[in-house]
């Protein structure tokens, strides 16, 4: 299985939820080729930077701001590092606040998706 191979410090709940972003938004045409639209270090260039400032989601980010960017054409880039497991503290989306999470992300990307495609 593809996430959870990628994936070897986190958790399955977390590798699922990596895989069903990646295939929704795939389906909705954003961020194909980033392996992990949930996390990591992001460098903007300046008009990555104007095109955030007056659309940047207000909550969860990291998937949203693929898929504008993609929708303005600008490039993305991923480069892989090695994590190590969590030793300690805990989640922010522990419990019923990742299936939230879920709901918000995954209706944020296809409400995208609607507005471009009625936009036409």
């Amino acid at each position: 299985f593809y996430i959870l191979n990628t994936y070897k410090s986190t958790t399955l709940s977390r590798g699922l939820g990596i895989g069903w972003l990646r295939a929704v938004m795939w389906l909705s045409g954003f961020g194909s080729s980033i392996s992990d639209p949930t996390s990591g270090f992001r460098v903007y260039s300046k008009r990555a930077v104007e095109c955030l400032t007056k659309r940047m989601p207000d909550e969860y980010p990291e998937p949203e701001t693929i898929a504008l960017l993609t929708t303005e054409r600008l490039s993305l880039a991923e480069y892989p590092v090695e994590m190590t497991p969590r030793v300690a503290g805990k989640s922010s989306l522990a419990g019923l606040k990742s299936i939230r999470y879920m709901i918000k992300v995954t209706a944020a990307i296809l409400g995208l998706r609607l507005r471009l495609f009625y936009r036409r």
